[in-house]
């Protein structure tokens, strides 16, 4: 049985409260840690991949994993509007994106790498 401390659902819960803080901070806190400027789409990439990977880790194996990574996107789409809609700000579809194709990333190395033995073609 699996360490109920750091468990897979743990794991997830720790890492989406940081995304969330990380992504809520007033602008200005974002700006002055560097996390808009040439690295910003990077950024949404690899904390979306991780996301989705220890989503998919908790959740389900790949032969459904495609499906059911539709919360990680629906978390995406909620923070963008976080951080738009109270501030006025315009909802940045782009980050969006780049969000689901780390998810997608994530979905691909998962079914790739992490997939039980004996399975050829489950997607």
């Amino acid at each position: 049985m699996e360490n109920t401390w750091w468990s897979a659902g743990t794991r997830l819960a720790i890492w989406t409260a940081l995304v969330a803080a990380l992504s809520l901070l007033p602008f200005r806190m974002k700006h002055a840690l560097g996390t808009h400027g040439p690295w910003h789409d990077a950024g949404h990439l690899g904390a979306f991949a991780i996301t989705a990977w220890l989503f998919l880790a908790w959740h389900g194996p790949p032969r459904t994993a495609l499906w059911r990574l539709w919360p990680v996107i629906a978390f995406a789409l909620v923070l963008e509007w976080l951080e738009a809609a109270p501030f006025g700000n315009p909802f940045e579809w782009g980050d969006v994106r780049v969000d689901s194709l780390g998810t997608l990333a994530a979905w691909l190395a998962y079914w790739l790498y992490a997939k039980p033995a004996g399975r050829s073609s489950d997607t």
